[in-house]
């Protein structure tokens, strides 16, 4: 979801906005950064939740809006848009560590595949290099998202349960 809403928040702009909201592209652009915090701190959230660990999803979620709206008051104040994109950011990744940091702590047995951690930097640093190419944001989007997911599926780093459930799906 952020290459798709980072390389094509021009077409996403164009069609929501029109010419006339252009300016918030780079906006659009860097909130997007945000999904990612996003993604991570509902998958451990929804962990905690159902392990019915309260207290951590209400600190790490109290703790996390005092974060968001003080940078966004500072931020928002010095830098406009883009300021409060960037608190978006900041806040949602603080939430996202304070949740999984949670999750560790309560399921010692959790760990991430060391072919995710390993393919998911290139995987990403190729989809996000279709941004330099010289073709339109809808065509850097289909070819982002493929390529990353075809890097991450080479290098063996996504879940043969998900392949499986795809491929059920497919047919």
């Amino acid at each position: 979801m952020v290459l798709c809403v980072s390389l094509g928040a021009e077409p996403i702009v164009d069609v929501i906005a029109g010419p006339r909201g252009h300016p918030s592209i780079p906006v659009l652009q860097i909130a997007s950064v945000a999904l990612l915090g996003a993604f991570i701190a509902q998958a451990a959230g929804f962990a905690l939740l159902s392990m019915r660990r309260y207290r951590p999803l209400l600190i790490a979620s109290g703790s996390t809006l005092v974060v968001n709206v003080v940078l966004t008051v500072v931020l928002g104040s010095r830098d406009g848009a883009e300021g409060t994109a960037v608190a978006a950011i900041v806040a949602e990744t603080f939430l996202a560590l304070q949740l999984v940091w949670s999750l560790r702590r309560h399921q010692i047995g959790m760990s991430v595949s060391r072919r995710l951690l390993v393919a998911l930097p290139v995987a990403a640093g190729a989809a996000i290099a279709t941004a330099a190419l010289p073709i339109p944001p809808v065509a850097r989007v289909a070819l982002a998202v493929p390529l990353y997911l075809g890097i991450l599926h080479a290098a063996g780093a996504i879940p043969t349960h998900l392949l499986n459930l795809i491929r059920a799906r497919s047919a």
